[in-house]
């Protein structure tokens, strides 16, 4: 892929402007169209996977990455890891727990024998199989015949039964963890950054954004005494001093299980949707998209359309991006579309 830095001064010449503040406008907007066309479709480069555990308890749902644009599925986790013992039938589970198992429910591993299911369920982390393990086995992965698949749902249809298990967002404010916190200093292309007084709490895992960069980060080493914090990826905008971050920023989306009657279920599931990029503030970053140029025609159509005796030229450069003109049957978002592999085959 190109770099960015190939579609800036594209743009510039286009304008035939090369002032530093016309180069800052034309770096804001083509970063907010890359934004926008990350958000059209599940491109291929930006899907993820997750795993979620949910408890009985969790009946305020669970959060999602804060990088989350959109999910493309959500299913059953098939596979937990546990420990077996010679001639036991009991299963200890080292990594995820018994939330969406049942008794019935068959499965498979090394050392376990053909046709075995689930007898009993005793607690969160431990079940009786109805066979008994024929070796000992410690961090095996156990296969179960678990098939659910979870359809998206609009909240406010959630007690429309229709036969199907459904996930949905919570609609309405997240609660930030932290907001704002100040006295934020970050350098260029570091991995760290430092707070003039520690988190409230441990916020591993969770996402950061600083100050009004577009940016989101996900926290690698924190906690309450911290002063200093570790992100990734490396933050690559300008120095930011004494400035304010938030940590699990509002738009952070906050996903529901329901069964067939809407009531809130445990289960653990992977979850499968698709994040934005880290944006693009360095000349030598490629974005990643199938095709550069309709991020190059957005950003040309923007600038030029708001100049005087130029507006020809940007309806030239609409008509190439939406297949219109001289162009149908082949525009360039058309194009860009049919390079992205459909999930899940792709």
């Amino acid at each position: 892929m190109n770099p960015i830095n190939n579609i800036w001064q594209n743009v510039e010449d286009a304008s035939r402007l090369h002032d530093p503040d016309t180069q800052a406008r034309i770096h804001r907007i083509c970063q907010e169209h890359y934004y926008n066309l990350c958000e059209v479709t599940n491109w291929k480069s930006l899907r993820r996977t997750k795993s979620v555990l949910f408890t009985a308890t969790d009946t305020d749902g669970v959060y999602l990455p804060s990088d989350l644009i959109g999910i493309m599925s959500v299913e059953t986790n098939a596979s937990r890891i546990g420990d077996l013992s010679t001639g036991d039938a009991t299963v200890t589970l080292t990594t995820g727990t018994t939330a969406g198992l049942a008794v019935g429910t068959e499965l498979s591993g090394t050392d376990i024998p053909t046709d075995s299911a689930i007898a009993s369920i005793t607690d969160t982390t431990h079940f009786e199989m109805t066979e008994e393990a024929t070796g000992d086995q410690t961090g095996v992965t156990i296969t179960f015949d678990l098939k659910r698949v979870y359809y998206p749902r609009n909240e406010v249809k959630r007690y429309f039964s229709d036969g199907k298990h459904h996930w949905f967002y919570k609609i309405g404010d997240i609660t930030p963890l932290e907001t704002p916190v100040n006295g934020i200093n970050i350098s260029q292309n570091a991995t760290t950054f430092t707070a003039k007084t520690a988190f409230s709490a441990d916020h591993t895992g969770a996402f950061a954004r600083f100050d009004a960069e577009p940016g989101l980060y996900e926290i690698t080493k924190s906690s309450a005494t911290f002063k200093t914090m570790t992100i990734t990826p490396s933050y690559k905008g300008d120095k930011i001093t004494n400035k304010s971050c938030v940590v699990r920023p509002k738009k952070t989306k906050k996903i529901y299980l329901i069964d067939s009657d809407g009531a809130i279920i445990a289960d653990t599931i992977t979850v499968y949707y698709w994040v934005y990029p880290e944006p693009l503030y360095q000349s030598y970053q490629t974005q990643m998209l199938p095709s550069s140029r309709p991020l190059e025609l957005l950003t040309l159509i923007s600038i030029l359309g708001t100049m005087d005796k130029k507006e020809g030229a940007a309806d030239v450069y609409r008509d190439e991006l939406n297949g219109d003109g001289r162009w149908e049957g082949h525009g360039a978002m058309d194009e860009m579309i049919s390079k992205n592999p459909i999930w899940p085959t792709g």
